[in-house]
């Protein structure tokens, strides 16, 4: 994923997180312009972090990340506050047009 997000060139990862907490604490430190969260997370859930997140930091961009995709999925990442939803069988794809549109936006327009 870092290799995927560096081919972009102005895209700069700055932290990858073990768990959910983790994610929080990272997201608190250092402020990204967007974070990308997995459901599936150890400690607190990858949902329950991203509903920290926003609700802390309401301008952090958050995207869910999932293996699962299906409707149900795609609510309980909208009922947590996320951003946006992708599928991991669609990532690239979307990830791409995502960052893309993004970086041609700047970093808080959308």
């Amino acid at each position: 994923m870092c290799d995927f997000l560096a081919s972009f060139g102005r895209v700069t990862v700055v932290a990858e997180a073990v768990d959910g907490d983790h994610a929080v604490e990272l997201t608190r430190k250092l402020r990204p312009d967007v974070v990308l969260m997995d459901i599936s997370m150890p400690n607190k859930t990858g949902l329950e972090a991203a509903k920290i997140i926003k609700n802390k930091f309401p301008y952090i961009y958050v995207v869910v990340i999932t293996l699962y995709d299906g409707d149900i999925y795609r609510q309980l990442a909208k009922d947590c506050l996320a951003d946006d939803f992708i599928s991991k069988s669609d990532m690239k794809n979307k990830l791409t047009a995502l960052i893309m549109h993004r970086l041609n936006a700047g970093a808080y327009g959308a």
